[in-house]
């Protein structure tokens, strides 16, 4: 039997050692090197003047992204209305009123690039704020493949909008009047013992493969100008513009076009195509709502936000 010298043992026996720590330190440079490479090629906006310049459409609103509560739910205007996400959502409803081109009026497709960007959630949020300083709102879920605004209010998914559309019910029976509690900071706009009501038509019931055909029924247009009766402002909750040719065509019949862009999810090869796309729309861009974090998200809101904090503090000798 062949017995090697202790050292030469030692050295075969530390082969494989120092071949597996070289395979870690170089799995761990290329490790690092691929994340400093997907860091810098990374094309997530960094600002909202980003997002504005890619789209060529002006910022009309900053909503900072807040955790849901399990009790009051993801609706900033229901949940704290002194937040400075609730604050976000009343200068939004403020910008789009002082819009020079015109009041907002008529039907106004909310919509984003994907799914994930608090396009929901920003269109219920606006449906609260319109109808707490007095307009006429109808708010109605087209987002039929990822219905959201039924579980947003917690009222029941169908009867709904796609029901209407089959013809199976009346548009009366699938719309739900939602009864809002005055915020302080409305009551002037529409008098303090007005009644607040929303109403809201959910998505429905699940078609299916059918679900596309909604956007290009015949049906569709009577519904609409039945609500443009009944409302000042239709808010569409739509499908993402780039999954599908639902809200295209949807757009077809609005007045006016609303785009929620995630900080988040947002990329410019997103807005390219949002661009080729909005182009095909006859419908007005209104501009884009960022959604990002509270640090990405403040200017005014954030300062306005603070300066109430600030009175408060003050009236009750905090200072």
């Amino acid at each position: 039997m062949l017995v090697r010298p202790g050292t030469e043992a030692a050295a075969s026996a530390g082969a494989p050692l120092d071949a597996a720590l070289r395979a870690l330190a170089l799995g761990l440079v290329t490790g690092l090197g691929l994340a400093i490479l997907a860091g810098l090629l990374d094309p997530r906006a960094r600002s909202t003047e980003e997002v504005s310049e890619q789209l060529g459409l002006g910022i009309v609103g900053q909503i900072p992204r807040e955790r849901p509560s399990r009790r009051t739910g993801a609706l900033q205007l229901l949940r704290d209305d002194g937040s400075a996400g609730a604050e976000a959502i009343r200068t939004l409803r403020t910008n789009l009123e002082l819009d020079p081109a015109g009041r907002l009026e008529g039907i106004v497709l909310v919509s984003s690039s994907v799914t994930g960007e608090g396009k929901s959630t920003t269109a219920a949020n606006l449906a609260i704020a319109l109808a707490r300083a007095g307009r006429r709102v109808a708010l109605v879920d087209l987002d039929l493949r990822r219905p959201a605004l039924a579980g947003l209010f917690r009222v029941a998914q169908t009867p709904g909008f796609t029901d209407v559309v089959r013809g199976t019910v009346d548009l009366d029976d699938a719309v739900r009047l939602v009864e809002l509690d005055r915020s302080p900071d409305d009551s002037a706009s529409a008098g303090p013992t007005a009644p607040v009501t929303l109403t809201l038509i959910p998505a429905g019931t699940q078609l299916g493969s059918e679900e596309s055909a909604v956007a290009a029924s015949p049906a569709l247009i009577p519904a609409l100008a039945t609500l443009r009766e009944l409302a000042d402002v239709v808010l569409l909750d739509s499908p993402p513009l780039l999954e599908g040719g639902d809200a295209l065509a949807l757009s077809q019949h609005a007045d006016a076009l609303l785009i929620i862009a995630s900080l988040r999810r947002y990329r410019p090869s997103y807005g390219r195509e949002l661009v080729r796309l909005l182009a095909f729309s006859p419908a007005r861009a209104l501009g884009v709502v960022v959604v990002g974090e509270p640090r990405d998200v403040r200017g005014v809101t954030g300062y306005v936000a603070e300066e109430r904090r600030a009175r408060r503090s003050h009236a009750f000798g905090r200072v």
